[in-house]
């Protein structure tokens, strides 16, 4: 899920040096909820760049710290769409995942390829520690709390030090791990059986049998339930004890989020299909849009705006309160990269243009 309350990072002083490039945080970070998006948003520009994008987080309305799939990393002005300063180049062949620690001022990293995991201190400028790990999963590291870092192989979670990267304990698993996904301090293990099993932080506190898959998800929404989506289903569980609460049925479903009267969930499907189910009564409206090919990469969402990305390079803006289509932007490449960026959001085609919006 996303949200506009998602955090972005200021920071008073970066740059890069060295060898490899560098990047270096004087003061701490202040964490800012990100402002809403325009309603009605305008190309602001467009630039190609050799190395494709996997992952962008913002710092402030003017730059974004940018991981490439070639293991690069450097800041990028999303006024302008230049890079800032040199690039880092870690030796990793390419980064799986990428995970922001803000109150530690820096970032933890996985490589399959480079069967490698480490963490990178912003206030030093470099890294911190790394370690060899053979079978990483793709989805399979999370920041539980300021000491832990967690990294998940085929058949294993691993609790790590922040600061050493020195093995805390670990959880063995013979079936096997599809995925590891995370709410706060509680941790998700999706197993090869299908069963679900909760961890907080490295506690089991119970396990269920929803014969999951490696495409189901975790949705972050409630307090005291939790929403897992299953291709057509969105089951609720309690989060105490992993009771199954209600289920809901519908299309192969690509997206979830509640709104902010907290009654009214929203579902997107795979081919962009939206409905608003009311948890209090179960009324179901379905919204009446126009058919677009499959939707890409997740939504995102500002006020009463979702902005949905298709495969095709169609990008729609729907009211979300009445259901009604705003705007349809056509970039007209097919769609690698979308990401929330400062006060617009920043798309990626195949022949790795970057266009941003706002």
């Amino acid at each position: 899920m996303r949200y506009a309350t998602h955090f972005i990072f200021l920071f008073t002083a970066l740059w890069f040096y060295g060898c490899y490039g560098s990047v270096i945080l004087d003061t701490e970070w202040v964490r800012q909820p990100l402002g809403s998006l325009s309603q009605k948003p305008n190309l602001k520009w467009e630039e190609k760049f050799n190395e494709p994008f996997q992952d962008v987080f913002p710092i402030n309305d003017s730059m974004a710290l940018v991981f490439t799939h070639r293991s690069t990393a450097f800041i990028l002005n999303s006024l302008s769409g230049k890079p800032e300063g040199s690039k880092w180049h870690p030796n990793l062949r390419k980064f799986s995942n990428v995970k922001i620690h803000t109150t530690e001022d820096g970032f933890a990293f996985t490589s399959r390829k480079g069967e490698m995991v480490g963490f990178y201190d912003l206030n030093l400028g470099k890294q911190r520690w790394k370690r060899t790990e053979k079978g990483l999963i793709g989805s399979g590291l999370a920041i539980v709390n300021d000491s832990q870092v967690v990294i998940a192989t085929r058949n294993k979670v691993k609790f790590l030090s922040v600061d050493s990267g020195d093995l805390i304990t670990e959880w063995k698993y013979r079936q096997g791990i599809l995925s590891l996904q995370q709410d706060g301090k509680f941790l998700f293990v999706i197993q090869d059986n299908g069963i679900l099993q909760a961890l907080e932080i490295d506690k089991l506190i119970w396990e269920a049998d929803l014969g999951l898959t490696h495409e189901s998800k975790i949705v972050n929404a409630w307090d005291s339930k939790l929403g897992v989506v299953n291709n057509e289903s969105l089951v609720f569980l309690n989060k105490g004890n992993g009771e199954i609460i209600d289920e809901i049925n519908w299309e192969p479903i690509a997206d979830v989020f509640l709104m902010p009267d907290q009654d009214n969930i929203i579902l997107v499907s795979k081919n962009g299909n939206m409905v608003s189910i009311s948890q209090t009564t179960g009324e179901k409206t379905e919204f009446d849009l126009p058919d677009y090919s499959l939707v890409k990469h997740a939504p995102i969402y500002s006020r009463n705006l979702c902005i949905i990305p298709f495969a095709d390079g169609t990008l729609t803006g729907i009211n979300i309160k009445n259901g009604s289509l705003e705007w349809q932007i056509e970039t007209g490449k097919p769609i690698t990269g979308f990401w929330r960026v400062g006060k617009g959001f920043m798309t990626q085609d195949v022949k790795k243009m970057l266009r941003y919006y706002q």
